[in-house]
């Protein structure tokens, strides 16, 4: 049928994990492969909003029905930075099964307050999602692009001026329309950008004149309605009179997918948050599979300013899941920030679609059909053919259903107690289950098999 078996049998093979741990982020949708466990690491005090490492005592917390964490205290001192892994469990959970989490860091004062919100899905095919809302799951979107700030966390004083850096990247052609919001007073609260490649945006406000911490969001709309036409990422400003001290890193873009395999733009940026220069060290680990002359470079970085280190990463393989680890380290402390990397994600997500459908063979013509467009056409130019063939899986599944059921057959009358003497009858109503346990048997071994992809 079409030659396409070959194609997506070799993509389902090539679909092998790569990353063994996910950094923590908001609205994060990722897979945890069936009978296995898949861990998000969270590192304090970063990931609560804190660039300074210092003594300070969190409360971690997380509802997740497969994590092995529900409450636990985090301390962490001066100069260290605490690694924290929230797993997730899928021993004896089906295949296609989805479960929404949350993960709370605090502080017993309750003047910290950290919420990080998604789901995980099993599957054998690997993923990580960042949808623009939750409740999701992973497949439901795909990741055409990424927007994300330079900054996890700024600092200032009130009344003070701040510039937030926004990113947005794609190997699409793409027009992005980037909004800031977040209640404070921007010289501009949105900025259209072009891709491909990595573009930046920059907004400027003025911090309120309340201490505090405060949230911005950055949503990112392409020009196109279809799934992962949409993009969100958060920051915060902390207000403060009181001096900063500490560091923070980041590298964007956090999650992109890619059809072809070209070199990739990264920047990781390094913000210091200290009051005088602060010298780097900086590496970078990467997937098997992902090429990258990373140049291991020292920076100095001003006080309260930020240093970006530029690289790129090339994919080796079709339909697979990378991660990159960028660390920065200074005066022996050390951060981490990682990024995952995809290829050819919408062809990922189709056949673990199609996986889940009961009428594989409609599913299997679905996929033919918007395939033979994908291969030929550049990348998102064909959203709405992608949009079609996702529908016909979904109507495949629920139609195979109905078709399954069939209408409520009529009650039978209630029987009458059956005499001792009846027994024929019984024998006889054996003997007819017996031949149509045996007809049915024979009947499915003539059945044709399904033309198409073998789900193993």
């Amino acid at each position: 049928m079409k030659g396409f078996l070959p194609v997506l049998v070799l993509a389902f093979f090539l679909l092998v994990p790569t990353a063994q741990a996910i950094r923590v982020t908001d609205n994060l949708a990722f897979t945890i492969p069936p009978n296995s466990t898949e861990c998000i690491d969270i590192y304090l005090p970063d990931d609560a909003g804190i660039g300074a490492a210092e003594k300070t005592e969190f409360i971690l917390g997380s509802n997740a029905s497969w994590g092995d964490v529900s409450e636990q205290i985090v301390r962490t001192d001066e100069n260290n930075t605490g690694l924290i892994p929230v797993c997730f469990r899928s021993y004896g959970i089906p295949e296609g099964n989805c479960s929404a989490y949350k993960i709370n860091i605090s502080t017993p004062s309750k003047d910290v307050f950290k919420e990080y919100k998604g789901s995980s899905c099993v599957s054998s095919l690997p993923d990580i999602d960042t949808p623009a809302s939750l409740p999701g799951s992973v497949g439901q979107s795909f990741d055409l692009f990424s927007v994300g700030f330079a900054s996890p966390v700024k600092y200032a004083k009130p009344g003070e001026a701040v510039t937030f850096t926004a990113y947005a990247e794609s190997q699409a052609a793409l027009q992005i329309q980037l909004t800031l919001s977040g209640g404070l007073a921007f010289d501009s609260t949105s900025k259209g950008v072009q891709t491909p490649g990595l573009q930046e945006a920059n907004f400027t406000a003025t911090a309120p004149q309340e201490e505090g911490r405060y949230q911005l969001k950055l949503e990112g709309q392409a020009s196109c309605t279809q799934a992962g036409c949409l993009r969100q990422a958060t920051t915060e400003l902390v207000v403060s009179e009181s001096d900063q001290e500490g560091f923070s890193v980041s590298l964007f873009p956090y999650n992109l997918d890619v059809k072809s395999l070209d070199p990739v733009r990264y920047k990781a940026t390094i913000t210091n948050h200290g009051s005088s220069q602060r010298l780097f060290e900086t590496s970078a680990e990467f997937a098997e599979g992902l090429q990258s002359a990373f140049p291991g470079t020292t920076i100095l970085v001003d006080a309260g300013g930020t240093g970006d280190v530029e690289f790129t990463a090339t994919p080796t393989k079709a339909s697979s899941l990378y991660e990159i680890m960028f660390t920065a380290s200074s005066n022996g402390l050390e951060k981490k920030a990682s990024a995952y990397m995809t290829t050819n994600e919408m062809l990922t997500d189709a056949l673990r679609e199609q996986r889940q459908a009961t009428d594989k063979e409609a599913a299997q013509e679905a996929v033919d059909s918007w395939y033979d467009v994908y291969k030929t056409s550049a990348y998102g130019e064909d959203l709405e053919k992608y949009e079609e063939m996702k529908a016909k899986i979904e109507a495949a599944k629920q139609g195979a259903e109905q078709e399954q059921r069939g209408p409520v057959p009529p009650q039978p009358p209630a029987q009458q107690p059956v005499q001792a003497q009846d027994n024929t009858l019984l024998y006889i109503g054996v003997a007819v289950a017996a031949i149509g346990i045996i007809a049915g048997v024979l009947l499915m071994r003539r059945k044709p098999k399904a033309e198409g992809i073998e789900y193993k």
